[in-house]
């Protein structure tokens, strides 16, 4: 639904261990605009794990679901996170003093940002870093079907023609 927070699970493909998630909300008002974020356990960080699956929740948000705008909200401080994002192609926008309480105080929180056009490096210049997408430049057919699904059971207005016009992008 709409302004509500959905979560992909991120597992190792080889054991099926849980390594942690990656989360979507869809703007309530803004359909065409969402929120990402992403937690890794400790000890599958620095894997490059994050970097595949924010690439492919990415690649899902622009292709599959043909939204325009992805924002990502990091801790200042969260040195991974930041270089994460800005390594994908972020670009951070605004920088939110002591919006956040964490662990018994108060942090700052950075705000980034990316365009579908610019994900596809349409209106890639040369300040721009290249990012690093470890996937395919469309989900599978079989993992569009999954985000698709999941995301009708939770309410999330997406119409035939988009469906369509996805289906008409996905490798054969």
């Amino acid at each position: 639904m709409p302004g509500e927070w959905f979560q992909f699970a991120v597992e190792l493909k080889e054991t099926g261990t849980l390594l942690g998630d990656c989360a979507l909300k869809v703007d309530e008002e803004e359909q065409y605009q969402a929120e990402i974020g992403f937690t890794l356990s400790r000890e599958h960080q620095g894997k490059g794990y994050a970097s595949e699956a924010v690439s492919r929740l990415l690649d899902s948000v622009f292709g599959d679901l043909g939204l325009h705008r992805v924002v990502a909200i990091a801790f200042c401080e969260n040195e991974r996170s930041v270089a994460l994002l800005e390594r994908l192609g972020m670009r951070r926008e605004e920088r939110f003093l002591q919006s956040a309480r964490f662990e018994g105080g108060w942090a700052d929180e950075y705000l980034y940002a990316i365009l579908r056009d610019e994900w596809y490096g349409e209106r890639r210049g040369d300040d721009m870093p290249e990012p690093e997408i470890t996937s395919e430049p469309h989900a599978s057919e079989q993992d569009a079907a999954f985000v698709r699904e999941a995301l009708a059971l939770h309410n999330v207005a997406v119409t035939q023609e988009r469906l369509l016009q996805s289906a008409r992008h996905l490798p054969a």
